[in-house]
């Protein structure tokens, strides 16, 4: 359930409820005085396999910065290297502490240089000193961060840190014990609650051993605002340039499904968060669509419920409405897949103002969607209630024709609870799915396999536990989930409904599987 951006993301109540901005709310007006105020530090990686890379550093340097303080006037830059444990030309360097001067920060990119390590560091693996420079980002005073200012580093590189694996950073598999007895993961939270936004960008070539997946799972754990992003050796700017902007206004699009039916409709949820000190005017958001996907009318849901503007393949959606820190906003939409299409890809924009007249624009690409007539299986999970609660997972299969027609439970255990010491617990028989794709409606039979507190429920009584899982944003926040269990037998009385519409407790994950 870890992987939402493979699969559906939807409910998630407890963080919607005061995340995202329902439809008539007021945030107030943009800063004035403080939403150009940025302090960027450019670290890079500057042990042996990096060479080429710093090269393309130093010729686009000037660019970075002229670009970014185009539309950043007050932006200020640090220069870090950073190499591995032992390298004679030094762990850790600050080349340059935070300045305006565009020449002292070229000056500094220059000194950049590639150094292998004869001694063999820290045993000769491939792992560098990450949690050190990560570390040294929020603690090393002598790097000039300006209190007001929202805090950047930006990492070019192509390894791991010690231990990375070790620590469960998603996507890492590093094992090695770091040289100083830091954690990752530990420095990366140190990292959010200073307030420092990460920005991974991962040089390929034949000597990386870092996945692009392990530098998306470290920006993630920094403040937030981060992303990660690969980059050939031909253009480093680029790549910097643009995350540097989407940390001011992080925008996402997640299918509700990784998987959908050709002729059937397909849900896309579009996300803007404002990880900022100072208020965002939001715009516009749009959407482009996959060749042969169309907008199904009066399918919007969320800040806005007017259709979009339809120019060939892109959607858009005037917004106008201010989005205060930490708010996000959010709208769901639905399109109709063709019977021919294979592949999908979607991307979202945004176009935001933040303040004293300065307009970014930014944007991500979703996961690729699946078009096929037979999935493999789903994965569900479901969290709702207050006073009576349900929770539980389970994994499902289908044979080699439609969903609808059914599946087979893999695994699928629920624990209902009423009050003190009343307990229920369910497992799932069967299976059956009378919609896919937006929204999802299925109905799975539950036998209860144990009870406490509930009377005379025998083990044995069997029952239908039916999930809603639509997608759309409902005027209070969240996505309009539902979730109704029905009991038999002795348990006849064992009838519940959870709706996000009256009690805002459903939150439901659905996560598809191709063949």
């Amino acid at each position: 359930m870890k992987h939402l951006s493979r699969g559906l993301a939807c409910g998630l109540a407890l963080v919607a409820v005061t995340l995202v901005l329902s439809l008539g709310q007021a945030a107030g007006a943009p800063s004035q005085t403080s939403s150009s105020l940025v302090d960027i530090q450019l670290t890079f990686d500057t042990t042996g396999s990096m060479g080429p890379s710093l090269e393309q550093a130093k010729q686009d340097g000037r660019r970075i910065i002229e670009r970014v303080r185009s539309f950043l006037p007050n932006a200020r830059f640090a220069v870090v290297s950073f190499r591995d444990f032992r390298n004679q030309a030094g762990e850790y360097q600050l080349l340059q502490p935070m300045t305006s001067d565009v020449r002292r920060i070229q000056a500094a990119l220059d000194k950049l240089v590639s150094v292998g390590n004869s001694s063999g560091g820290a045993g000769g693996v491939p792992a560098e000193s990450y949690s050190l420079m990560y570390q040294r980002s929020y603690s090393d005073s002598a790097t000039g961060w300006r209190p007001a200012a929202r805090k950047i580093v930006v990492v070019v590189g192509d390894a791991e840190p010690h231990g990375a694996g070790t620590a469960k950073i998603e996507g890492c598999s590093d094992t090695t014990p770091d040289p100083h007895g830091l954690n990752p993961a530990t420095e990366l939270a140190r990292m959010r609650a200073a307030g420092r936004t990460l920005v991974m960008i991962r040089q390929v070539s034949q000597l990386t051993t870092s996945s692009l997946g392990c530098y998306v799972g470290m920006a993630a754990l920094a403040a937030p605002g981060g992303a990660a992003r690969d980059s050939g050796r031909g253009d480093l700017a680029q790549p910097v340039l643009n995350l540097i902007t989407r940390a001011y206004a992080p925008v996402e699009i997640r299918a509700d499904l990784a998987v959908a039916l050709p002729g059937a409709r397909a849900g896309y949820t579009l996300r803007l968060q404002n990880p900022n000190r100072f208020n965002l005017r939001v715009r516009e958001l749009s959407a482009l669509v996959p060749p042969g996907l169309r907008y199904q009318p009066r399918s919007t849901s969320g800040v806005t419920r007017r259709n979009p503007r339809v120019a060939g393949r892109r959607l858009t959606w005037p917004i106008g409405t201010s989005l205060r820190p930490r708010q996000t906003v959010a709208l769901h939409f639905v399109l109709r897949v063709p019977a021919g299409s294979r592949r999908a890809v979607t991307t979202a924009s945004a176009t935001v103002d933040i303040g004293r007249g300065e307009i970014i624009t930014t944007s991500s690409a979703a996961d690729p969607v699946r078009v096929t007539r037979t999935p493999r299986g789903l994965t569900l999970g479901v969290s709702a209630g207050r006073s009576t609660r349900i929770r539980g997972a389970a994994s499902l299969a289908f044979g080699p024709g439609s969903p609808l027609a059914g599946g087979r439970v893999l695994r699928g255990n629920f624990t209902v609870g009423y009050g003190a010491g009343r307990q229920l617990r369910l497992a799932a028989r069967g299976v059956r799915v009378f919609r896919f794709g937006a929204p999802t409606d299925l109905e799975l039979a539950v036998e209860v396999t144990g009870s406490s507190g509930f009377g005379a429920c025998a083990n044995g009584t069997t029952g239908r536990l039916l999930l809603r899982n639509s997608g759309s944003i409902l005027r209070n926040g969240l996505v309009g989930d539902e979730l109704t269990l029905r009991l038999g037998g002795s348990c006849r009385s064992g009838s519940y409904r959870w709706s996000n519409a009256r009690s805002r407790t459903v939150g439901a994950v659905i996560e598809a599987r191709a063949r």
